[in-house]
């Protein structure tokens, strides 16, 4: 005798649930981009100190 496989109802979520629309939204960066990518160390360095001091003086 073979056993026959029963498929479960299919659960339909009567309100499906629908996310929130965030369209512009987005969290800004903590800190901008400073610096260029190419740019050395020290001048990365130098620009990140600065834009924390000019957040700092807000």
């Amino acid at each position: 005798m073979a056993i026959k496989k029963i498929d479960p109802e299919p659960v339909i979520d009567p309100e499906p649930t629908v996310a929130p629309d965030i369209e512009g939204q987005a969290p800004e960066p903590a800190l901008p981009t400073v610096a260029p990518r190419n740019s050395t160390f020290s001048e990365r360095r130098a620009a990140f100190l600065k834009a924390i001091q000019s957040a700092e003086n807000k």
